[in-house]
């Protein structure tokens, strides 16, 4: 999908561009940033993930996806859980090779874990971290107000990391 999104933005003549995307469109955006660089200008990611290793999601959603590939016979629904119980496959080093701003977004109760959630975070240079509170998986539509305010600001305002450190002791990092 990242090559087919690329291939559409240099059809459309479009050499940069501010992405947003929730979930796996989170997952298109990281990937989008890692193999062509100079197409994203800025991305926010809401509900992303790395891979779909143990530790990443709830142990229900886990053992329900494995369940129902198990079992399930139709196509539609096989070829989702195949795609969460198997991709994507974005690893910390990759992360690391990402140049653009990126704002990374979750929900307290995503089911996504907050602790993968700041594993990417720490793995973004150029990252900032939101964590809507009271919000599920679903926080781009549950607290809709919330999350455009929140994405707005961060694609018009310029892109900063300010330090509690650099502010009080005025040492750069």
């Amino acid at each position: 999908m990242a090559s087919d999104t690329n291939a559409l933005l240099d059809s459309l003549h479009v050499d940069s561009a501010y992405v947003s995307g929730q979930s796996d469109g989170g997952i298109l955006g990281l990937l989008l940033a890692i193999h062509y660089p100079k197409k994203i200008a800025k991305l926010a990611a809401y509900g992303a993930n790395m891979f779909p290793r143990p530790g990443v999601v709830s142990d229900d959603i886990e053992k329900m996806v494995m369940d129902t590939l198990k079992t399930t016979k139709d196509f539609q629904t096989r070829r989702l859980y195949t795609l969460l119980g198997e991709q994507p496959d974005i690893s910390d080093k990759d992360l690391q090779k990402i140049s653009c701003p990126v704002l990374l977004m979750c929900g307290d109760r995503d089911v996504i874990r907050l602790e993968h959630t700041i594993r990417m975070f720490y793995n973004v240079p150029k990252s900032n971290l939101f964590v809507m509170p009271g919000a599920t998986h679903f926080g781009s539509y549950e607290k809709m107000d919330l999350y455009n305010l929140v994405m707005t600001e961060f694609f018009i305002k310029p892109f900063a990391m300010p330090s509690t450190d650099e502010m009080m002791t005025g040492k750069k990092k």
